[in-house]
């Protein structure tokens, strides 16, 4: 069993896990026959249409992965790659606004319950996921740390 490796030893990290109620229910029995449980639980909260914004204005070098976007980092010279000079880019294919709105309505149906259900349990901590992705990591770690 993974939890059981002794790299978990001083605690693990699920990155979207549980999804659902039922998941979440068997995941504390889980951690209750192994005497662990979850410290914390961290939501970011983010606004729909900016998050939809940010997905789908994606993409990437080609060549060499550099990752830009449409609004907020463009090449400086348009169609160029800042880092290796590659004139050929691509965006994921899911990195559309049908698919992200899919993927939000699925997350309100089926995983957003789990954050009355963590709220009672006094481990949800909700921070701001619209902010810069360093001050959002910084917010992360903060959290970690506190409820070591």
């Amino acid at each position: 069993d993974r939890l059981d490796a002794p790299d978990c030893n001083n605690g693990v990290i699920f990155d979207g896990f549980p999804r659902t109620l039922q998941q979440a229910t068997a995941l504390d029995e889980v951690l209750a026959a192994k005497k662990r449980k979850l410290n914390v639980v961290v939501e970011l909260k983010v606004d729909d249409k900016k998050l939809v914004d940010r997905i789908t204005g994606r993409f990437t070098c080609a060549t060499c992965g550099a990752g830009y976007h449409d609004t907020f980092k463009r090449p400086k010279n348009d169609g160029v790659c800042d880092t290796c000079g590659g004139t050929k880019f691509t965006r994921r294919p899911d990195d559309n606004a049908e698919t992200v709105t899919n993927r939000l309505m699925v997350y309100y149906r089926e995983t957003s319950p789990l954050l009355g259900y963590y709220f009672c349990k006094g481990t949800l901590r909700s921070l701001d996921g619209m902010a810069d992705i360093a001050d959002v990591s910084k917010a992360i770690f903060k959290v970690l740390d506190e409820t070591k």
